[in-house]
């Protein structure tokens, strides 16, 4: 696809179920679902409960978008014509529903987070590219229009796998049938139980939305930038739109391998040694991982910006993406590495708030 008009429609139509992954899976579910899960004395009931408040709102979302996915469309790239914005509205209506997918994979993510399993966290964005990749490869013969389609179905397809991923360790730690016993739980004929449940639940449920609206704001402030910033292009030169994607995509990986993916781990470790009160152990870990950041992240800056031009030539410019594409590119991910320390290091100080179920 290049960096073309094409290119901007489907990045356009996965910018906000993309936006809403990282809130969700970098951010404020995550974050605020962990400490009150770690907390509360029925688990199983409450993580169900969570779980289908979560994806009945989800879904009712998603249908809305389905019916009429237009309004959605000119939110996101107000400056797009009208005959883009036609050729856009059904490449949303099919991206939004990876919006419900990726919810239901951070859900279970969380859930062995608990156990400290992160392999399925891991490797599950793999799946979603390694989709993408494939159906790219299968629509190479087809027009631009109909690669969208392909490509589109390719992330649904991956949400799917990402989901899949995680069943394997969630039945073999008993998460599984903890999720089914809770739901169970409700539909005791004891109704000194019941109401204890119910009890308990409410006041689990009561604390940990009392966390979460407040991290969405703190966790989507980036989000909503980037969100703008997509709108935004949308009214520049054809390509504008792809030439961010492009370079934040490069700028996410320092960011996802080393501050996101050490604030992941710590997170479980973390929470539960505030639980325990032990102040020492949690210094020294967060000092630790703090010295590391410092570090590894300034090096990727510098580094980054040194040779912008020659990461982004090597990853991209084949096919349809010509020099100027990169050259544009390069200079916007120069752009972008300024930013990579104080986002990295936000990861890690956020992490000892979000914790402390502040």
């Amino acid at each position: 696809l290049g960096a073309g008009v094409y290119s901007d429609i489907f990045f356009v139509a996965f910018k906000l179920p993309n936006l809403f992954r990282r809130i969700f899976a970098e951010g404020s579910f995550s974050q605020s679902f962990l400490p009150s899960f770690i907390r509360s004395s029925i688990k199983g009931s409450f993580a169900s409960l969570v779980g289908l408040i979560f994806c009945g709102v989800l879904f009712m979302w998603c249908l809305l978008v389905a019916l009429n996915p237009l309004w959605l469309t000119k939110l996101l790239a107000y400056g797009f014509d009208e005959e883009t914005l036609k050729l856009c509205a059904p490449i949303v209506a099919i991206n939004f529903w990876y919006l419900l997918l990726v919810f239901i994979t951070t859900f279970l993510g969380a859930l062995l987070q608990y156990k400290h399993s992160f392999f399925a966290s891991a490797y599950s964005a793999s799946l979603l590219n390694l989709c993408m990749i494939l159906v790219l490869l299968i629509s190479k013969e087809k027009t631009h229009l109909e690669a969208l389609y392909y490509l589109s179905y390719g992330v649904l397809l991956g949400g799917v796998a990402q989901i899949l991923l995680h069943f394997y360790p969630l039945v073999k730690l008993g998460l599984l049938n903890l999720l089914f016993k809770g739901l169970l739980g409700f539909k005791t004929r004891n109704a000194n139980k019941k109401e204890y449940r119910l009890n308990r639940v409410k006041r689990d449920l009561k604390g940990f939305f009392k966390q979460f609206f407040p991290s969405v704001l703190g966790n989507s402030s980036a989000q909503i930038a980037s969100f703008l910033d997509t709108t935004i292009a949308s009214f520049l030169a054809s390509g504008s739109v792809s030439y961010l994607y492009y370079a934040n995509r490069v700028f996410q990986l320092p960011l996802a391998l080393f501050a996101i993916a050490i604030s992941t781990a710590l997170f479980p470790s973390i929470a539960i040694a505030i639980k325990n009160n032990q102040q020492d152990l949690i210094l020294q870990r967060l000092q630790k991982a703090w010295f590391f950041l410092v570090g590894v992240l300034l090096l990727c800056s510098i580094g980054g910006i040194m040779l912008s031009k020659e990461i982004t030539e090597l990853l991209f410019e084949r096919g349809q993406f010509s020099p100027k594409d990169t050259l544009i590119t390069s200079q916007v991910f120069s752009l972008y590495l300024l930013g990579l320390l104080p986002f990295g290091l936000t990861k890690l100080f956020s992490l000892w708030l979000y914790a402390k179920l502040e």
